[in-house]
């Protein structure tokens, strides 16, 4: 449960929600640049006063966490965390262990919360360790599993999509050696919205994203119903609108596919990102297709799920 944050953080939370709101208002990208980079000082200050103000109380609990590894450390999940406004959990979309999460660092956190559409600060030592999806088993037989898997998950109404899409996030981050970011997009109306995988500030910027023959990356994989390999973006003609967006978040490649469902519906995309040129192997597509098969199974609508 978060602790009460003193009148000083109160007041920066609310100037970072007021430059929040200016970049979300603008639609200038160097304006959205600008504003958002004032949320982030505000947001920066808030980290150093509450971590003055609860020094001791940081001590106290990294080391009770420690003590309890023995008992603990097996255990993996996502970090849970609770709505200021609701009083309702929901999941900051980081799958992790008790280890750890032990030995992760006490800095100030920021989560958007479904319930109330409002980003919450958060500190590690406030968040919960739930199970969603389990990890012991190879990759290629939880994807077998996803649709049962999907089915417990709602039956017993402890998972969101962003969970379970976020278990395929961790493993294509895993199999590339941690070299890839990935993401998933889902679908609607002819426009791409962001889920899981990359950071808040960068889903602001593609939210909406158009899926069309004159789109690119994601909006043009969803458009053809075929991935759209981009070995260097620098390179592509089609991304030169783009690049300060690469540049702002620090790939060269990008590689995209679609999420199709049974019927042959698109009903979303899939996107690795690195650092430097790449280009795709035959390991490389092959694991986009498991994970965009299993994908599919979980975005598209399940019905009779409490059979």
């Amino acid at each position: 449960m978060l602790l009460k944050l003193s009148d000083k953080i109160n007041e920066c939370l609310a100037r970072a929600a007021q430059a929040h709101a200016y970049a979300k208002a603008t639609r200038e990208p160097a304006h959205k640049e600008y504003f958002l980079n004032i949320e982030t000082a505000w947001l920066g200050l808030i980290e150093h006063y509450r971590f003055v103000e609860q020094a001791g109380q940081f001590i106290e609990d990294l080391h009770f966490a420690r003590a309890s590894l023995d008992t603990a450390a097996s255990k993996t999940g996502f970090l849970v965390i609770r709505c200021r406004n609701t009083e309702k959990h929901f999941s900051t979309g980081i799958f992790t262990d008790a280890t750890s999460l032990a030995q992760l660092p006490q800095r100030l956190m920021l989560s958007h919360c479904p319930h109330c559409d409002t980003e919450h600060p958060w500190w590690p030592k406030d968040a919960k360790l739930v199970d969603v999806l389990p990890t012991d088993k190879p990759l290629e037989v939880q994807i077998t599993n996803a649709a049962k898997i999907k089915s417990e998950v709602v039956r017993r109404g402890n998972g969101s999509l962003p969970d379970l899409l976020g278990a395929l996030v961790r493993a294509a981050i895993e199999r590339t050696d941690g070299e890839a970011r990935a993401a998933f997009y889902i679908a609607k109306e002819r426009e791409l919205h962001h889920v899981i995988g990359m950071p808040e500030a960068y889903a602001r910027f593609v939210d909406g994203f158009v899926i069309g023959p004159q789109s690119l990356a994601c909006g043009l994989a969803a458009f053809t119903g075929q991935p759209i390999i981009t070995r260097d973006v620098s390179e592509d003609p089609t991304w030169k609108p783009w690049l300060w967006l690469s540049n702002q978040f620090g790939y060269r490649a990008c590689w995209s596919f679609p999420v199709e469902a049974s019927n042959g519906k698109i009903v979303g995309t899939f996107a690795l990102y690195f650092k430097e040129p790449r280009e795709a192997t035959t390991q490389d597509l092959n694991l986009a297709a498991t994970l965009t098969r299993a994908a599919a199974q979980l975005i598209s609508p399940m019905p009779n799920v409490h059979q």
